[in-house]
């Protein structure tokens, strides 16, 4: 009987002992799967960050206008939306016009009509000066299909300029002792020489010469630019107003003029009573001297014209080509009339962001 229970007993143990292990094989199992799952899913988080930096990196380079770079990227599963992966994503290319932008400038400006001398007060001056500008240009295109709108500021340095000059000499007065007169008046003086009444300061030699330069020295605009794109080649026209600042320097030399100030001589009285004047020394000589006197304004323009852009990448180079209507200075007659037209050509090179 004792040894028919301790028999069971121990079958017992041993049916106990084999669940157990069974229950551990289990649970290693499944811990093992969980395992397997969660590096499952890191490396398809893997996969979907580096999908995504591909993505991006499309994106960027459609922006930039890479076209190298802009073909199509594949997305595998991304959150719950699961794209084939070997289906391909064909991405729109915006236009590389579009956006804003910033570029260098240079270019000529000619001028309508010649200067001719001493002609500064009948005409405007302006209109003979002629020569460089540089500056900077900052903008912003938008683009609807191939129809570009876009507003451009522009500021310049100007170096063109126009000189007048003008020479003007009298025949000289004479070297002292000087005839006056040759007759004042026939006097009831009796004949002889009489010390010389008070006249007038006397000129014994008479010139000066003139010098005009008139400037451009900074203008700005803003212009609205419409145009077409054809692939990466624009063609536009331009309309605005704009500013100058213009000087004008006038160098008057009179250092060949002397005069005699408060002459004396005397006065020989004839018996007829004819009466002759000579001058024989001054109280005083002067000369004259060098005045310069510089006249700054601003004057209005507008501006019409029409160029060609072409894009490389994210830069961009242009040529144009401009008419201005210069209107009158504000202010002052001293640059003439006012109104008077130039033509203007000028290059790019820019940065588009």
């Amino acid at each position: 009987m004792f040894g028919k229970s301790l028999l069971r007993l121990s079958a017992l143990a041993i049916c106990a002992g084999n669940a157990q292990a069974a229950t551990l094989d289990d649970m290693a199992a499944k811990i093992q799967a969980l395992q397997d799952r969660i590096e499952t899913l890191e490396a398809q988080s893997r996969r979907d960050r580096a999908d995504a930096i591909s993505a991006r990196a499309a994106l960027k380079a459609v922006r930039r206008g890479n076209a190298s770079a802009i073909r199509k990227f594949e997305i595998g599963k991304l959150n719950t939306t699961v794209i084939a992966a070997d289906q391909p994503i064909f991405v729109e290319q915006p236009s590389t016009f579009a956006g804003p932008y910033a570029a260098a400038v240079a270019g000529y400006k000619f001028r309508s009509q010649k200067q001719t001398s001493n002609n500064f007060s009948t005409f405007p001056a302006l209109a003979a000066a002629e020569g460089g500008t540089v500056g900077a240009a900052l903008g912003y295109n938008a683009v609807a299909g191939s129809i570009l709108i876009g507003l451009e500021g522009r500021f310049q340095k100007e170096f063109g300029s126009t000189t007048d000059r003008a020479n003007v000499a009298y025949p000289s007065g004479g070297e002292l002792p000087r005839l006056l007169y040759s007759s004042c008046c026939f006097t009831t003086r009796s004949p002889g020489r009489y010390p010389l009444t008070s006249i007038g300061d006397l000129g014994l030699s008479y010139g000066y010469s003139q010098k005009d330069i008139a400037t451009r020295e900074y203008s700005g605009d803003v212009v609205v630019r419409a145009g077409l794109i054809f692939g990466e080649t624009l063609i536009f026209a331009k309309v605005g107003a704009g500013i100058e600042s213009i000087r004008r320097v006038t160098t008057t030399d009179s250092s060949a003029t002397v005069t005699c100030r408060a002459p004396t001589g005397y006065e020989e009285v004839e018996a007829s009573g004819f009466t002759r004047g000579f001058a024989t020394g001054c109280t005083s000589i002067s000369t004259g001297g060098v005045v310069k006197v510089t006249t700054d304004r601003a004057q209005p323009y507008a501006i019409i014209g029409a160029g060609v852009e072409q894009n490389f990448g994210p830069y961009f180079v242009r040529a144009e080509g401009s008419i201005l209507n210069h209107l009158p200075a504000f202010g002052n007659s001293a640059f003439g009339s006012g109104y008077y037209i130039t033509t203007e050509i000028t290059g790019a090179v820019g940065y588009r962001f």
